[in-house]
This record gives structure tokens, C-alpha cells and sequence, in this order.
């Protein structure tokens, strides 16, 4: 094939792959990022993508007047993170087998492209292998993931084979896997004659010191060096999932370590990066505080790597078995699917696996805690005291049965503040920082805590800042940055915001871009918006900001958003959306 033949090849792929994810479930909702997307992979495959600027997307895109400054509105980048996370999320679920992936990274508005093909490997069954295209720079894609991996230094993918086990391992593999996820930290290399030996082995504890605060993981600290080609390390609870690795590298006049996350079983390699070590005590500690931390994340927190990965291997086999046999992990894995997809299904089979073993007398701080937040959930959408004090009762539960574990500490300051206990709810989420620092949940949660205080800019930096520490930000951090936009007047801002918030599946966004897009008088926005408000069984006209007013209640925003969904213009579109529909939705009998 010939140079010429090949790229339109490479460029017919990569509009097809464009034409997969325009059409999904992610962005099918959205118009604007559909629009965005299609129009920087067209420019880019034009050879005009070293142009692409939030300006001329703005004026270009989305139609805004030659005098626009991206510098003063921050809503380009508010799309292109609701853009960053809905293509994030199609290629960790429907789009985990597509040929061609595309995604745009952090700080940048040019897309990338990627081929993905399967090979087979000699005795080794089949492995995932990356192929860049040509004009395509490899940093910052973690194909095996799923995810994107932003951490501002090299990312690369190697995938290598590996030796499959012998059919009794599979079968006894596969009894763990029905387990939390068991990570062995080898030896870290250094180089000949190294004068970093001592802050490579800190790294490498500070490293297994954070993932171990996340019990989604076990993680298993191997001291002596050993052979994993065909061999696999064993103990009582089993071998291992997941390995990482490092090896310090000559730099310059410096050096860097180079980090390596594997699949113990086939020896692919799911993610890496290189992360400069530090020459002195004050960038150790930076480093620690900022490039750790965002790799402890990338790997262990629920959107991160590992779950991401669990999830694949674990959640298709429940959903088939349903619930029986499930192990305490498995439910607890459930509820966590069901928080990162908001899908009604799972949420359904992860209540009734949690209920299982709550009624079962579970002594598990997991199970506990996981259970105490569906019923916060549920109360958020139908509130009753019982409900509520059913999820605070659970929260409390949790901690007893282990004070070690944060998610009880965290889920039972959500709960407090909700209920009006500020300071107790501030204390609550302490104590779950020191005991996770590395969570960005908790950022966000703290930076809430501020704004309901009443300290809106130092709150609103907090969250954002826990935003950017999230590899694959839920829906929930952002109901502040549209409630904060809205109540300075910002309706653009404030509907993108709302828009991330739905994207990500969570549909309390849905009456918050409504309100917006009423402030805007945008029919076509208001009109979808409405729609779905309509459909969704927790929602009511005559108090349209329940589910608001049950995680922030602010009475003076809240009515200033009752103003705009009672307006003129969205009565005349309720009349539309409900002439024919008085027999199916309640909404509309009313």
C-alpha cells in the first residue's frame, strides 16, 4: 500500500471511530459536544489541528461574536472537560473494542488518535496491542485502561505477552478475583552506583503507604527481587492481580523513575510514566504531595485503573448470576459501578446485593458503609425521616465495625451535612482525609463543606482543585461550579456545568441546566432539559429543587432558580411537552 492510500485508510478509520461516538449514549445527548467533537477531528485530519484554539471554536463552533474572549469565559474548557469525561467513560464501557479510539488531552484542543488490534501471541492466547499512527504522539492514553492517564509527564504503552497459567491456576485464579484486587510492590531498580537509592525506596513506600488507605486493594510489599516470567508468587490469599514496578533512569544530569502497572496473569502492561525524582528534600516533598498522589489515583480510586479493570471482569458475571453466592466484594463492586454509571439497572441489583448481606448480619465496614449511601441517595430523590436515619444509622455502623475506613467517615459526613450538621460533617471528613489523603473526594467534599459556611472562592477553588485530582470526575463535584456560575449570573457557564452533570449520569443536573437555559431563553436547550425532568419518576413541578435543596440548602439561589423554571417560557414549553401526555406522566395530570 502506498503512503498516499495508507493515510486515507488511517483517516476513513479514524471518521468512522468519530461516527461510533457521535452516535453513542454519550454524546448522543448533547448537540454541542457532538458539534465540537466532529469539527477538531475534521480539522485535525485536514492538517489544520496546530490551530485549533478555544477562540476559533468558539467563533467557529458554537457561533459566538468575533469579540469573544476564551480568556474571560472559561466555558470552552468547561466543554472540553464534559468532552475529556463522556469519551473517558464510552471507551472503559461500549467502546472497550473499538479499533480507533480518540481522545484529546488535557490542556489541549487537538485531538489524538489510536489504532487498537488483537494479535495472536505464541501461547499466550490473545493480548491487546497499541499501534500509533504515524503523525500521532503517544503520551498521555492508557489504551489497556480505558481511561486517559494526565499527569503531565510521558505516558507509553509496551504490551508484552505473557504465559498463561495451567487449568487448575484459572480455576483457582478465578475464586480470587471474586476478591478485592491484590497488588504486589516489587523492588524498585536503581541505577549502578546511585545516589537516589534512598529516595527511590521512599517513593516506593510512599506509594504503598497511599494505596493501601483505598480498601478496594490489598497491597502485598514484596522485598526480595523476583523472576515473573511463568512464575507467580503465592500466599494464603492468593496470587497476585496486579504488579507495579519501577526502575530509576539516567536524565540530563539527573534522573527519573520510570513506574510500570502490569497484569500479573498476562504480563500486559496497563499503564506507566516516568516521574522526575527530586534533588533535594523540598521537591521530594512536592513531588510526594502532588505526582504521587495523582498517581495513587490514577490507579486505586474507584474511577481509577484498577476498578475500571474489576469492574469488566466482575460486574458481566454478576449481572448474569445475579446475586447469588456474591461475595461482600462483589456487592461493594456493584455499588461502586452503580455510582460511577448512575445506571438505574445496576443500582437495582447492587440495593439488592447489599440488602442480602445486610440482612444476612454482615460484619463487613464495606458492606455497611456502601448500603448507608444507596439509602442517602434514595433520600436525596425521596426523602423521609426514616430513610434517613436508616443511612445515618448504616454510616455509623460501618465505622464501628472498623474506625479505620474512610468511605464510613466520608459517607457519614455527606449524610451530617445534609442534615444541617456543618461542623460535625467537617469533622467526619477530616478524619477520613488522614485516613485517605490521596481520595479527591474528599477535596471536593471539604471545599462543599466551605461554600455552605458561606466562603464561596476559597470553596469553589477546593472543589475544583479535587476535580483536577479526579481521574474521571462523577457528575456530583459539579452541582456547586453550575449553582456558583448561576447565582452570578453566568447562565452559560452554569448550563455546561449542569450538562457535565448529566453526561456523567447523574440527573439532578437536568433542572439545574432547565433553569439555565430559561435565564438564556434558549428554547431548543430548554425544551431537552424539560423533557427530562418530565420522565424522571423522582422529580416533581410542585418542588422542582428537592433534590437540591436535600445536599444544598441555599433558600435564597434556590428560589432564584424556582423564578426561572416557573417563568413564562417554561410554562409554554410544559404545556407543549405534556398536550398528549396527561394519561402518562403524572407531572402533566397535575
Amino acid at each position: 500500500m502506498d503512503a498516499d492510500l495508507k493515510l486515507e485508510t488511517e483517516k476513513s478509520a479514524v471518521l468512522e471511530a468519530l461516527d461510533r461516538v457521535v452516535q453513542s449514549d454519550h454524546l448522543k445527548s448533547s448537540p454541542i459536544l457532538q458539534s465540537i467533537l466532529q469539527y477538531i477531528v475534521e480539522e485535525e485530519l485536514a492538517g489544520r489541528g496546530a490551530n485549533l484554539k478555544a477562540y476559533s471554536i468558539a467563533v467557529d463552533v458554537l457561533k459566538k461574536p468575533e469579540s469573544f474572549d476564551p480568556h474571560d469565559n472559561p466555558f470552552i474548557r468547561v466543554h472540553f472537560q464534559r468532552l475529556r469525561n463522556a469519551l473517558a467513560l464510552y471507551y472503559a464501557k461500549d467502546g472497550s473494542t473499538d479499533p480507533v479510539r480518540i481522545m484529546v488531552n488535557k490542556g489541549s484542543y487537538r485531538p489524538q488518535f489510536a489504532a487498537l488490534t488483537l494479535e495472536s501471541r505464541q501461547a499466550a492466547g490473545l493480548a491487546k496491542s497499541v499501534t500509533w499512527l504515524p503523525s500521532i504522539d503517544p503520551i498521555s492514553f492508557a489504551i489497556g485502561s480505558g481511561l486517559a492517564v494526565l499527569l503531565g509527564a510521558l505516558v507509553w504503552i509496551v504490551v508484552v505477552a505473557g504465559e498463561t497459567d495451567p487449568a487448575s491456576e484459572q480455576v483457582q485464579r478465578a475464586s480470587y478475583e471474586r476478591t478485592r484486587p491484590v497488588i504486589e510492590v516489587l523492588p524498585f531498580q536503581t541505577l549502578p552506583n546511585s545516589s537516589k537509592k534512598v529516595t527511590v525506596e521512599g517513593i516506593r513506600y510512599q506509594l504503598i503507604s497511599d494505596m493501601s488507605h483505598f480498601r478496594t486493594v490489598r497491597i502485598r510489599n514484596i522485598q526480595v527481587p523476583i523472576e515473573t516470567e511463568g512464575k507467580t508468587t503465592r500466599t494464603e490469599d492468593g496470587p497476585p492481580t496486579y504488579r507495579l514496578e519501577g526502575r530509576e533512569l539516567a536524565q540530563g544530569s539527573g534522573s527519573q523513575i520510570a513506574l510500570f502497572f502490569t497484569d500479573a496473569e498476562s504480563s500486559q502492561i496497563l499503564w506507566s510514566s516516568r516521574v522526575e525524582l527530586p534533588e533535594n528534600d523540598a521537591q521530594f516533598q512536592k513531588a510526594i504531595f502532588e505526582s504521587l498522589g495523582s498517581i495513587v489515583v490514577q490507579l486505586a480510586d474507584v474511577s481509577g485503573i484498577i476498578q475500571i479493570s474489576s469492574f469488566k471482569r466482575l460486574v458481566d458475571r454478576r449481572l448474569k448470576l445475579s446475586n447469588q453466592d456474591a461475595t461482600s466484594y462483589e456487592c461493594v463492586l456493584l455499588y461502586y459501578y452503580f455510582d460511577l454509571t448512575k445506571s438505574d439497572d445496576i443500582r437495582e441489583k447492587a440495593k439488592a446485593c447489599l440488602k442480602d448481606k445486610i440482612d444476612a448480619g454482615s460484619l463487613d465496614s464495606q458492606v455497611w458503609a456502601s448500603w448507608s449511601f444507596m439509602l442517602f441517595l434514595e433520600w436525596t430523590s425521596n426523602p423521609s425521616p426514616e430513610l434517613f436515619d436508616q443511612s445515618l444509622t448504616s454510616a455509623r455502623t460501618a465505622i464501628r465495625l472498623d474506625p479505620t475506613y474512610s468511605a464510613g467517615h466520608e459517607y457519614l459526613g455527606s449524610i451530617l451535612l445534609a442534615g444541617g450538621k456543618r461542623e460535625e460533617a467537617i469533622a467526619s471528613y477530616r478524619r477520613a482525609r488522614l485516613l485517605n489523603p490521596s481520595k479527591p473526594d474528599l477535596v471536593v467534599q471539604l471545599g462543599w463543606s466551605r461554600i455552605l459556611g458561606g466562603d464561596w472562592p476559597n470553596g469553589i477553588n477546593e472543589i475544583r482543585r479535587g476535580i483536577g485530582l479526579s481521574p474521571a470526575p462523577p457528575g456530583w463535584m459539579r452541582i456547586p461550579l453550575s449553582i456558583d456560575a448561576f447565582r452570578k449570573g453566568d447562565y452559560e457557564t452554569a448550563l455546561s456545568e449542569a450538562e457535565a452533570i448529566t453526561q456523567a449520569g447523574d440527573r439532578r443536573g437536568n433542572v439545574l441546566a432547565l433553569a439555565a437555559a430559561a435565564a438564556l431563553q434558549d428554547v431548543e436547550a430548554a425544551d431537552i432539559f424539560l423533557n427530562r425532568f418530565l420522565e424522571d419518576e423522582t422529580t416533581s413541578m410542585e418542588d422542582p429543587m428537592r433534590a437540591i435543596r436535600n445536599v444544598f440548602n441555599e433558600p435564597d439561589i434556590l428560589r432564584k432558580y424556582e423564578d426561572q423554571i416557573r417563568s413564562s417560557l417554561i410554562q409554554q414549553l410544559l404545556k407543549s411537552a405534556c398536550r398528549g401526555k396527561s394519561a402518562e406522566l403524572e407531572k402533566c395530570q397535575s
